[in-house]
């Protein structure tokens, strides 16, 4: 049985789902989880929201904040599950998918245009930040071990970490 067939059983029988229990960061880390068919479409739709919201602020570090942060909240309010630890553990594997491929786009336009000695300044940075983000993310998870708030307190850590690298990446291309 495939990992979407499995989640898919686990809200149909159970209302439960222990979404991305085997996808967590690591390498490749958000672009690697599985979300249920039913929120497929709620993705894309906050997918273009997100880059409508930042284009039209124009990138302001301010701007991409808030975008960044109104994308879990539009979810639960989208999702067939709400508020619940199921919606809470998936809106955020959702959001964080949807972070982390944002900060691909502008990460690829500030390799474009940063000269090689600063561009090799700036991915040593992104490295560090990318293993801080994810001993977080473990320690905020470890805070709840054992508990259904486990995976959404992880997620709330990487995202909002997220959101602010974002919303700083934005602020790094927009200075050249």
């Amino acid at each position: 049985m495939t990992i979407r067939k499995a989640l898919a059983r686990s809200v149909a029988l159970a209302g439960i789902v222990l979404a991305g229990s085997t996808a967590l960061p690591g390498p490749a880390s958000a672009q690697i989880y599985m979300t249920p068919d039913d929120h497929l479409a709620i993705e894309r739709r906050l997918g273009r929201d997100l880059a409508r919201c930042i284009d039209d602020g124009r990138g302001s570090y301010e701007g991409v904040l808030a975008c960044g942060r109104s994308v879990a909240d539009t979810c639960y309010a989208m999702s067939p599950h709400g508020e619940t630890t199921a919606g809470f553990a998936i809106c955020g594997q959702i959001t964080a998918g949807l972070l982390d491929a944002e900060m691909n786009r502008v990460w690829s336009a500030i390799k474009a245009e940063f000269p090689p000695d600063a561009f090799a300044r700036r991915l040593e940075e992104q490295r560090a930040w990318l293993k801080f983000r994810e001993s977080e993310f473990w320690a905020a998870r470890e805070r709840y071990r054992g508990g259904s708030m486990s995976q959404y307190s992880g997620w709330v850590e990487y995202n909002s970490l997220s959101v602010d690298r974002l919303a700083r990446l934005h602020e790094i291309a927009g200075d050249r």
